[in-house]
């Protein structure tokens, strides 16, 4: 059996731009984006746009080859504002190991 290692809930959200590729879902700890393979740990990625925009440090945690040039990506945020959730969309996501979709 595969052990849970979330810390908090999760969104499944597409919507919100992102200069690392398509966003798949966000967290209060991390978000998945679908791209190009990034080469480096620890990068700077922009969210959103105009004055919301937010430029945030991530850490990259796990990547998943999908298909030639394409990976899914894991990143973990790093030192992200309290309001992150709240400032990317509107809501606020328990902290908790449940899946909230």
């Amino acid at each position: 059996m595969k052990r849970n290692q979330r810390a908090s809930g999760r969104l499944d959200f597409e919507g919100i731009p992102c200069d690392l590729g398509r966003l798949v879902n966000v967290s209060s700890g991390g978000m998945v984006v679908e791209g190009p393979p990034s080469s480096d740990d620890l990068i700077e990625a922009c969210l959103g746009e105009g004055p919301e925009r937010l430029v945030l440090k991530v850490r990259r945690v796990w990547v998943k080859p999908l298909r030639r040039a394409l990976c899914r990506t894991g990143y973990r945020f790093v030192d992200p504002p309290p309001d992150l959730l709240v400032r990317l969309l509107g809501v606020r996501l328990p902290q908790s190991r449940a899946r909230v979709l």
